[in-house]
């Protein structure tokens, strides 16, 4: 056992960083205000409180200031330097300084936010998680109290505190800092395999917690509740979480997002962060925080890239047929023409034989065979363009005998495929 000296005001700590106030106290730790002497620095200490810290709590809180060093979020609470073992003055974390409230104050004082304004709460609260679990830290104890709202500019800004009870990356080795069976963490925030002692706790707890969030944010309640521990846990194990009325029109949507946020089996939750984001993002209309979700599902390790090529792909398949009938155009309007001219060709030639009362010569009736093919093809489409131009469908009929052969027209584009509609 190593005796934590008690910290008051106008203690010097390190040699170097005099303690202000303090800030905030919980189950393990105290955090106060001070400042760095030669630096004029405002910092943030924390401290274990226990008056005799065993081995395993020490563990325990320096591995806070391993995890929390790791991240580059803005949305991670900085860690500037740590006093370990050998430090008479016993181990604390130099952190920065925030000012603020976290969110179990901000929900005391103004009891349910609107539900965009929770959705981008959660979300940057998510961005710090989403690097967290790409590093593979797990940080377990996401609740109200570990989440700290400060100010960025004209901007809320929110803090994740407190990894103190966080799983980081396999190192071959256990620290003996948990073990399982054991219960670590906040019960209402926790998910089933955490209240169940699993060891092999993975970042999909992450994400059960941050559904809880967002639910008692946009109600002022939590999903589970109980009269003690047991009723909790049950709660938690069966129950599903009841309607929020006040969301109105926005119950169904936020309804969905919950059944995958808070399922029991881990398997069927959101997988990542990313997936997470997806869901936000169908409960907020366009604006602010649908673009901050939509950065976040970008980022976010496990985010599906769209495939490039799809909407060329649909682009191309629509034009094709407009470029094939361009080229077919002056042929299909020469066809068309060359079959209308030998009918009326061949019906000349039926006149003039029947004025000199001699028998059909042979070649007529050996031309029919020869463009039927052509007549099936020509006679749906002279009815098409008439259709299209604003007449009724034309079926070729006999001419009346005249000795003189008609002149024969020439083609026009326009008559054959009209391009206006391109």
């Amino acid at each position: 056992m190593v005796k934590q000296r008690a910290v008051e005001p106008g203690t010097l700590l390190g040699g170097k960083y005099r303690v202000e106030r303090e800030l905030g106290r919980g189950g393990m730790g105290v955090v106060v205000a001070a400042a760095h002497i030669q630096l004029d620095l405002p910092v943030a200490l924390k401290l274990l409180i226990d008056s005799e810290v065993d081995e395993k709590s020490r563990r325990r809180f320096l591995r806070e200031a391993r995890a929390a060093s790791q991240l580059r979020s803005e949305h991670a609470v900085r860690v500037f330097d740590i006093a370990g073992e050998d430090d008479p003055d016993g181990p604390y974390i130099v952190m920065e300084r925030l000012e603020g409230c976290d969110l179990a104050q901000l929900l005391r004082e103004r009891g349910p936010l609107p539900l965009a304004e929770a959705v981008g709460l959660v979300a940057q609260a998510a961005d710090a998680i989403a690097e967290a679990h790409a590093v593979g830290i797990v940080h377990r104890d996401l609740k109200p109290a570990n989440l700290f709202v400060t100010r960025r500019r004209d901007a809320a800004l929110v803090k994740v505190l407190d990894f103190g009870i966080s799983r980081l990356p396999a190192s071959g080795a256990h620290d003996g800092s948990t073990t399982g069976g054991q219960l670590l963490g906040s019960p209402a925030y926790m998910a089933p395999e955490q209240l169940a002692g699993e060891i092999d706790i993975d970042g999909r707890a992450d994400l059960w917690s941050l559904g809880v969030l967002l639910y008692q944010l946009v109600s002022g309640r939590l999903p589970f509740a109980g009269d003690g521990l047991p009723q909790l846990c049950a709660q938690v194990m069966q129950a599903q979480p009841p309607p929020i009325p006040e969301l109105g029109a926005d119950w169904p949507a936020f309804e969905r997002f919950l059944a995958r946020c808070l399922h029991k089996q881990r398997e069927r939750r959101f997988e990542s962060i990313a997936a997470l984001a997806a869901g936000l993002a169908e409960l907020v209309p366009p604006g602010p925080v649908a673009e901050h979700v939509a950065a976040l599902r970008r980022a976010a390790p496990g985010a599906r890239q769209p495939a490039p090529a799809t909407r060329p792909a649909l682009a191309t398949t629509q034009v094709a047929p407009l470029r094939s009938r361009r080229r077919l155009a002056p042929a299909l309007g020469a066809l068309i023409v060359l079959a209308a001219g030998i009918g009326l060709a061949l019906a000349w030639r039926g006149s003039r034989g029947a004025d000199a009362e001699s028998p059909p010569a042979g070649p007529a009736p050996a031309a029919a065979p020869h463009h039927a093919p052509d007549a099936a093809v020509t006679a749906p489409a002279e009815a098409g363009m008439a259709a299209r131009d604003g007449g009724a469908p034309v079926t070729p009929a006999p001419t009346a005998p005249r000795r003189r052969r008609p002149p024969s027209p020439s083609p026009s584009p326009t008559d054959v495929y009209d391009d206006r509609g391109d």
